[in-house]
């Protein structure tokens, strides 16, 4: 029969294994741990390490998230004077319907960026400059409302019977109403809203831009 191996020199045997694990054990720290502190003194070293987008497809989804980019909106006033007397033989007689309104609403103004394009931007080949074109302001005619809380007759005069001349609901609705809306977005125009809205373009996609990682920016808008 083979001799026993002793206690003592199985325990040896065993400590040796567990000193060589770690070792294995403390190699792997010390490796992970110099690589670690390498990348941190890279970008020391080197702080610029902000990705820039250099293809298009990008930048124009980041500006397309919305079709209709409102920049600005006015609110405006405007007076509008009705006037109705009968025709025919009728206007011989001292009849008449009249009415002052004082209209107040919104107009709302920006940019259709639905017809933005990959055209209408230009990126440099080391992806640090760009530039937008963007499409001029334009006015939502259709988004333009009319706030009635805040509208009001200020004068009055009816002398028309009700059979003869309209209800003073139905002047509004059929002839003071259309009205409203094309007076409303005259006043904005007059007002500066379109050199407003394109002022706040540039600023608002120039932000953009630079927070997407450009470091020169250039945003200019589109001639009508």
């Amino acid at each position: 029969m083979p001799p026993r191996k002793g206690i003592g020199r199985t325990l040896l045997q065993m400590f040796g294994w567990t000193l060589l694990f770690a070792a294995v054990l403390i190699a792997l720290i010390v490796g992970s741990g110099l690589w670690t502190a390498r990348t941190v003194t890279r970008d020391l070293v080197n702080p610029n390490t902000r990705t820039t987008v250099v293809t298009k497809g990008p930048v124009v989804a980041s500006i397309r998230q919305v079709n209709k980019q409102i920049m600005v909106e006015h609110n405006n006033m405007v007076y509008i004077d009705y006037r109705e007397a009968p025709e025919g033989w009728l206007q011989l007689l001292p009849i008449e319907q009249s009415f002052v309104v004082l209209l107040r609403g919104q107009v709302p103004a920006g940019f259709e960026l639905n017809t933005l394009q990959e055209e209408d931007i230009w990126i440099s080949k080391d992806g640090s400059k760009v530039r937008l074109t963007l499409p001029a302001p334009a006015i939502f005619e259709e988004n333009v409302s009319v706030d009635f809380s805040k509208s009001r007759i200020i004068a009055e005069g009816d002398s028309c019977p009700d059979f003869i001349c309209a209800t003073d609901f139905d002047a509004l609705q059929e002839s003071v109403m259309p009205q409203a809306g094309p007076m409303l977005i005259e006043a904005s125009r007059e007002s500066g809203i379109i050199e407003q809205t394109a002022q706040l373009g540039i600023a608002y996609y120039e932000s953009l831009l630079r927070a997407l990682g450009f470091e020169e920016v250039q945003v200019i808008i589109r001639s009508e």
